[in-house]
């Protein structure tokens, strides 16, 4: 019973129950507590790392862009001023900079003081995975439903929608190596989860989704034996099978489906390329030495154009000028390197391939350095701890 209630799996739980906020519980005054613990966690758990002498070179770039972003936070949140997104007519938070960078980068802090602790092991990241999953399904169809009343209240037709929680489904993806044992599952998830990201309509995730298949796939081939390799080739038709039936049906019976489609065939980017030309002219022409040398401050994007920039280099370069692109350019160094060192340890660097590829192609059309989720977190965390360590239940 300890083993279950130990302090890795209360904060997973914590932030699955975080995720369910206005499903199973209304938003407000829970949701902002059960935060406020998630995130005093992360920081006990990167307090802990701190003073311990062997700190992984990676979490010392991470610390850099974490004071960075504190420090902009903050004065942005004193500057007397509203953010607004014109492309939404909302006003943006000022809160939500630094909420979303904390939920996105401390994690991996905590997954790794937890993995090098023993408290995760691939069984029960299996475990977890599996609850991971059913969570973001109910927020995927309750994320639907209340778009569909929406729709409905203002006297629309449609009820196809965009859904962001196609990135949610994204970041599992790495996750499926962990059930290398349990191939029927890891396909089974792998045909479910593929089905989510395409019934999402983000094209960015489904672009991401199919390199990462690719990768899957080759891996998976790579690290069976030659004996097993007529088994996985059938179970890989199988799935991509199924998975090529539903684009097809999916294209024939979703009219939302062949408009996304047929957008991005006519080079479609959902105004993203003038939210790039603004900033990108601005950053060029319009600022002053101090604007280039450090950045307009946090949430600058909005004070040039109608939307963030869903380009990180862009919203770094903009917010932070060339100092905070300089920090944001070692952090991705620093990634890489850690990548280099996976390369001993097979499937470990299966699944951190993924996840370089998934969030690093993030960075030219999304957001991505402040939009890790918790479950990606827990294998950068654990494969981080894998590398510099290896304790010996992973």
């Amino acid at each position: 019973m300890s083993k279950l209630f130990n302090i890795c799996n209360i904060y997973i739980f914590l932030g699955c129950l975080y995720a369910l906020q206005g499903i199973i519980y209304a938003q407000g005054i829970i949701s902002q507590g059960i935060l406020a613990v998630f995130l005093s966690i992360s920081l006990y758990c990167v307090v802990k790392i701190h003073f311990q002498s062997d700190i992984p070179s990676l979490f010392k770039i991470m610390d850099i862009l974490l004071i960075v972003s504190t420090l902009y936070g903050l004065i942005m949140m004193f500057d007397g001023q509203q953010y607004f997104i014109k492309e939404s007519c909302e006003y943006y938070p000022k809160i939500e900079f630094l909420k979303n960078i904390y939920s996105s980068l401390l994690p991996i802090y905590t997954f790794y003081y937890f993995s090098k602790q023993g408290l995760i092991s691939q069984k029960n990241i299996c475990c977890w995975t599996i609850v991971f999953v059913i969570i973001a399904t109910i927020v995927f169809w309750a994320d639907h439903q209340a778009k569909l009343e929406s729709a409905l209240a203002m006297g629309w037709t449609n009820d196809e929608f965009t859904n962001n929680n196609g990135y949610v489904f994204l970041s599992f993806l790495p996750l499926l190596f962990f059930f290398n044992k349990h191939k029927t599952i890891q396909y089974g998830l792998l045909i479910y989860i593929l089905v989510f990201i395409l019934m999402s309509m983000k094209r960015g995730a489904i672009l991401i989704g199919a390199l990462a298949l690719i990768w899957f796939v080759y891996r998976t081939f790579k690290a069976s034996s030659k004996n097993s390799r007529i088994a996985l080739l059938v179970i890989v038709s199988i799935a991509l099978i199924c998975i090529s039936q539903y684009v097809i049906y999916l294209y024939e019976t979703s009219d939302y489906f062949q408009l996304r489609l047929n957008n991005t065939l006519a080079g479609d980017s959902s105004g993203r390329n003038v939210i790039y030309k603004d900033l990108y002219t601005h950053f060029l022409y319009q600022t002053s030495n101090m604007q280039f040398l450090f950045g307009m401050g946090a949430n600058g994007t909005l004070n040039v154009t109608y939307n963030l920039a869903h380009n990180d280099w862009l919203e770094i370069i903009t917010n932070h000028g060339i100092m905070g692109l300089i920090v944001y350019t070692a952090f991705w160094i620093a990634i890489f390197a850690t990548l280099y060192n996976t390369k001993q340890y097979d499937n470990i660097y299966s699944i951190f391939f993924m996840l370089v590829l998934i969030y690093f192609v993030m960075t030219f059309f999304s957001m991505s350095y402040n939009n890790i989720p918790m479950y990606s977190a827990l294998a950068f965390g654990y494969c981080i701890a894998y590398v510099y360590h290896k304790p010996h239940n992973i």
